[in-house]
C-alpha cells in the first residue's frame, strides 16, 4: 500500500528526477509519508486515502493465488489484468471491475539457479584422482528430489473488500483458461499461512476432539488395570 501511495504522488514529487539528483535525492527521506499525510494539495488525495487506510488497518484485502511452473510462465502484469476483468461476472452495476479495484504481486522460489539444478553444476573431485572432476546424476543423490527446481506464485490482493468474491471468481477463471491450473482452496491475509497450509495439505475444517472420561480408583490387581486401560485405549 505504501508503494501504491508514492506511485500516486509521483506526478507530484516526480521521483525519477529527484532520484538522478543527489541533492534532491538525500531529502527523499519516510519523512515523505509524513508529509503527503499532511498536505493538502489535490494532486495527493489519493496517497492521503491510502495512507489513511493504512494506518486503520484497512489493508487490501488478499483474494487468493496460484502456482504455476516459473519455466513456462511469462508475467505481464496489465495483460493479466484486462484479462481477469473480461472474464468477471459481476452481480450488479456497482461492482463492475476497475483496473484500480484490485491488484498483483508475484513471487518466485527457487534453489538459487533459477528453474536448474544447482547440483548439477557443482565439479566433484575422488580423493584417488583430484585432476579429474565430474558430475553427479540426480538419481545417484536420491530418489527423493524434486522434479522442478522453481515456482511462480501469484497473489491477488483487492482494494475494495465487496468486490472481493467477483475478483476471486474471475482470477480462478483465468488460471483455469489461461494456466491450465486452479487457485488455492485457503482464503487469508497471512501469505505465510497460505503456503504451509497448501504444501502441506492442512484443512480448514476442525479436528474432530478425543473425549476422555475419569476412570474411578478401583481395588483391582494390577494386571487387570493394565488389561483395562488397553481396552480403553483401543478405543481411539
Amino acid at each position: 500500500m505504501i508503494a501504491e501511495a508514492l506511485l500516486n504522488a509521483n506526478s507530484y514529487y516526480n521521483f525519477a528526477e529527484r532520484i538522478g539528483n543527489p541533492e534532491e535525492y538525500m531529502r527523499l527521506t519516510d519523512y515523505i509519508l509524513k508529509e503527503i499525510e499532511l498536505s493538502r494539495t489535490p494532486e495527493l488525495e489519493k496517497s492521503r486515502k491510502i495512507l489513511e487506510r493504512l494506518k486503520r488497518r484497512d489493508i487490501f484485502k488478499f483474494v487468493a493465488e496460484a502456482i504455476v511452473d516459473s519455466s513456462t510462465f511469462r508475467f505481464d502484469e496489465e495483460r493479466m489484468k484486462v484479462d481477469i476483468i473480461s472474464l468477471a461476472k459481476p452481480d450488479s452495476s456497482e461492482n463492475i471491475l476497475q483496473l484500480s479495484d484490485f491488484h498483483i504481486a508475484k513471487s518466485t522460489n527457487n534453489f538459487g539457479f533459477r528453474d536448474k539444478n544447482p547440483v548439477d553444476c557443482v565439479n566433484f573431485y575422488n580423493k584417488k584422482d583430484i585432476s579429474v572432476s565430474f558430475h553427479v546424476k540426480k538419481n545417484e543423490i536420491s530418489l527423493l528430489l524434486p522434479e522442478k527446481f522453481s515456482e511462480t506464485i501469484i497473489r491477488i490482493y483487492t482494494t475494495d473488500s465487496k468486490k472481493s468474491h467477483i475478483v476471486r471468481e474471475a482470477f480462478s477463471r483465468y488460471c483455469e483458461k489461461f494456466l491450465q491450473t486452479k487457485i488455492g482452496p485457503v482464503e487469508s491475509n497471512n501469505p505465510l499461512e497460505i503456503n504451509i497450509k497448501l504444501k502441506r495439505g492442512i484443512s480448514d475444517e476442525p479436528t474432530p476432539s478425543i473425549q476422555f472420561h475419569h476412570i474411578k480408583k478401583s481395588t483391582s490387581s494390577p494386571a487387570e488395570e493394565i488389561l483395562s486401560t488397553s481396552s480403553i485405549a483401543s478405543q481411539f
